[in-house]
């Protein structure tokens, strides 16, 4: 005789309505799942079956509730972006998106669901060896071609404050983008600039150790370098050319994302401006506060990248420094070695010793949600419609 245990037996759809409360995206259909272990009455003598039923339910139930959970999650995201998006072609596109990915989550829920409780039982019967001529029948099944999400005719775009929220977070995103990038390349800027500031500190030490040879003789150019400082000198210098350049080029990506970014805040202030301007900016003085604080951060970030373009003028000027200098030793009579004999290009610290631009930028996606949720909560105050 066997006995069947009921591990789950639930309707996904109910919950998922329970939980998120969507406001324009409508879940329809009975979406049961139900998994169930088939287990041989034998088993019971060695093991109580409420034991058995116990481990099962919690290796399936892990799994349900983590596809569960993320489904949800899923739902609630769409369904913000659905209520503000004013073309219905796109609308379609959002659902269709969603329902795509849900019915994909369920299908991998009743293969998963069934290998997590099939592992437990193949670690009880290692546990206790009466159990290991036994096998259990598992099976997971989900109504999934049942669900069916469809829009509701709510507003498109939201009202007052909270229609110059999405614009305002694609804003927020930008930041957090660009001050990324501008933190790496600077960082590897940086880096650049020692290792040439380095091999321009050996030809300095080279040059002093050769310089008299160097100016007493008849040959000029890459002719001297060779015979008086040897191959050594010439490799570096290539070197230094080399990473120079890499250098250049790293500060002109530097500067255009920067002006992305700066562009970004500037445009993320004026956001911040019109929202205060709405019904929500002028009665919540949690709403104030919000916008308040959004931009004195942006002002912050706005002086940092200033001080940003500053150390880069003072990069550029060590890269152009050190190019004329390579160019005078490889091309130019040793008297006329300006560079090399002053010492100008090589007498520097790291210039451009970015301030990194994530301190901040990182910060600003959470808090113009935060300002959203504050938005809304002023709208339900006031008694308008959400959405």
């Amino acid at each position: 005789m066997a006995t069947n245990l009921v591990l789950i037996e639930n309707d996904i759809r109910k919950m998922l309505i329970e939980r998120v409360k969507p406001k324009g995206i409508e879940v329809k259909g009975k979406v049961l799942c139900k998994c169930v272990a088939v287990v041989d009455d034998e088993v019971f003598k060695a093991v109580k079956q409420p034991r058995v039923q116990e481990k099962l339910t919690l290796a399936a139930g892990k799994v349900y509730n983590a596809t569960v959970d993320k489904i949800a999650k899923d739902l609630m995201v769409f369904d913000k972006i659905y209520v503000r998006t004013p073309d219905p072609d796109e609308r379609y596109k959002i659902i269709q998106k969603l329902e795509i990915s849900v019915k994909k989550q369920l299908a991998d829920l009743e293969k998963k669901g069934v290998a997590a409780a099939n592992m437990v039982w193949q670690q009880m019967q290692k546990d206790q060896a009466e159990l290991q001529a036994f096998k259990i029948k598992m099976g997971m099944k989900i109504a999934k071609d049942a669900i069916e999400l469809t829009g509701l005719a709510v507003s498109a775009v939201g009202t007052g404050g909270l229609a110059l929220i999405p614009a305002s977070l694609e804003l927020a995103r930008v930041t957090f983008r660009m001050g990324r990038l501008i933190a790496k390349l600077a960082k590897d800027a940086d880096k650049t600039q020692k290792n040439i500031t380095k091999n321009l500190a050996k030809l300095q030490k080279s040059y002093n150790a050769n310089k008299k040879n160097a100016l007493g003789a008849k040959e000029t150019g890459k002719t001297i370098l060779n015979k008086v400082f040897g191959s050594d000198y010439t490799k570096t210098i290539s070197s230094v050319k080399a990473d120079n350049k890499i250098y250049l080029n790293k500060l002109i990506d530097i500067d255009q994302k920067a002006d992305t970014m700066s562009g970004a805040l500037d445009k993320l202030l004026k956001q911040m401006q019109k929202i205060s301007k709405t019904p929500e900016g002028k009665s919540s003085a949690k709403v104030k506060k919000q916008i308040t604080s959004i931009e004195t951060k942006v002002n912050n970030l706005l002086s940092k990248i200033s001080n940003l373009n500053t150390k880069l003028d003072g990069g550029r000027d060590f890269q152009k420094n050190t190019d004329d200098a390579l160019n005078e030793l490889e091309n130019m009579k040793t008297d006329k070695w300006k560079k090399i004999q002053a010492g100008a290009a090589f007498v520097t610290d790291v210039v451009l010793a970015v301030e990194d631009p994530t301190e901040l930028s990182d910060w600003f996606e959470a808090a113009v949600g935060q300002l959203e949720t504050l938005v809304e909560e002023e709208q339900v105050r006031m008694g308008a419609p959400v959405g």
